[in-house]
């Protein structure tokens, strides 16, 4: 089994739960968050596997979702982007491979559709803090 992590968005601190198959910020603190097993780390890129058992992939409108098999899931990256980590999904068809969140307006999802991070815009939308789930 590999180590378990959290997943905190920049945007408004909150951390990331598993709402039906969406993934979504909207937990207000590590414990009530969704943990994420890392899985299958080579280098810096991994796949990640929610409590639901199934693995975090992207569907038809690029929202982050977790009902993929091992061999359907994503792999993604964290580089780093400015004091925190961006989160990209690596083999993901189109420019659009930096995660971000939605608008604000709701549901709160996140969503692969950022060509970049912006290290110059602190208030950036693309960052995002993986620690050691509780």
């Amino acid at each position: 089994m590999g180590p378990l992590v959290t997943i905190q968005a920049n945007r408004d601190g909150k951390f990331v739960v598993l709402n039906a198959q969406y993934l979504e910020y909207t937990a207000a603190s590590a414990a009530t968050a969704e943990k994420f097993e890392l899985v299958d780390k080579v280098g810096t890129q991994f796949k990640l596997r929610a409590s639901n058992s199934l693995f975090v992939t992207l569907d038809g409108a690029d929202n982050l979702i977790a009902n993929a098999s091992f061999a359907g899931a994503m792999p993604f990256d964290s580089p780093a982007c400015d004091v925190k980590v961006a989160l990209v999904a690596t083999a993901d068809d189109d420019a659009q491979k930096y995660i971000a969140s939605d608008d604000g307006a709701g549901p709160h999802r996140l969503v692969a559709r950022s060509g970049a991070c912006n290290p110059a815009a602190a208030g950036s939308y693309e960052k995002f803090t993986l620690a050691p789930a509780l």
